[in-house]
């Protein structure tokens, strides 16, 4: 997978993020051996993308305050 910008990677993480989330949810079932799989996936695919959009909001929120000055 050829990443050209950081939207591509967000992407990415809210359809694994999606993919999952029947079996986060508890409305399906994972196939014996692979929940702990999905369950980190889930876990590191959403803690990405938090971080993701933490770093952007804080960019924004910098640059705005570099326009006040």
């Amino acid at each position: 997978m050829k990443v050209t910008n950081i939207q591509e990677v967000k992407d990415w993480l809210e359809e694994e993020i999606a993919e999952n989330k029947p079996v986060i949810d508890g409305d399906t079932t994972a196939e014996v051996g692979t929940a702990d799989i999905i369950f980190g996936r889930n876990e590191l695919a959403q803690s990405l993308l938090d971080l993701i959009n933490h770093s952007e909001t804080e960019k924004r929120k910098q640059s705005y305050l570099n326009r006040k000055e």
